[in-house]
């Protein structure tokens, strides 16, 4: 009875998994073009922001799978204590998951600010990297592209 339980929930959260694939695809689908414009500098914040995104929705995924998959068998366990005690510590681990998901969202935030903009550790700073003989003056990036206009010479 039990393999038969588990049977049922395995192909439950694959079909789950299937349909939110498939539902995704249709609205990435409206998007038309999504290649980015010409002259797009990606910086290291830009991927490391990315690369933050990606893991705490993976991770909030993952609890939401673990937390309903713990969820079904607390239904499924028809008073059984030993599946109810299975169910009841897979949602507690799903929920110190979450906690501990959202603690590491917050560390990593005050990393980066303080790794990526230096107005953070030194208020007053400009956020921009200030270039000994900068013609755009300090605060100007000249080598951002596209130029600033501060930095661009008549001809």
């Amino acid at each position: 009875m039990d393999n038969k339980k588990n049977n049922i929930l395995i192909k439950t959260i694959v079909i789950v998994l299937i349909s939110m694939v498939i539902s995704t695809t249709s609205a990435f689908a409206q998007l038309g073009d999504i290649s980015p414009p010409n002259n797009t500098v990606i910086s290291i914040n830009d991927v490391v922001s990315n690369l933050i995104t990606f893991a705490i929705g993976s991770g909030a995924a993952l609890f939401l799978i673990l937390f309903m998959w713990g969820s079904l068998e607390w239904l499924m366990s028809a008073g059984d204590k030993m599946h109810l005690e299975k169910a009841r510590g897979r949602i507690v681990s799903a929920v110190i998951g979450l906690i501990l998901l959202a603690c590491v969202f917050a560390i990593l935030q005050i990393v980066k600010a303080v790794t990526f903009d230096p107005s953070v550790v030194a208020p007053g700073a400009p956020s921009t990297p200030v270039i000994p003989g900068n013609p755009g003056g300090p605060g100007v990036n000249c080598n951002a592209i596209p130029t600033p206009p501060q930095c661009q010479t008549p001809i």
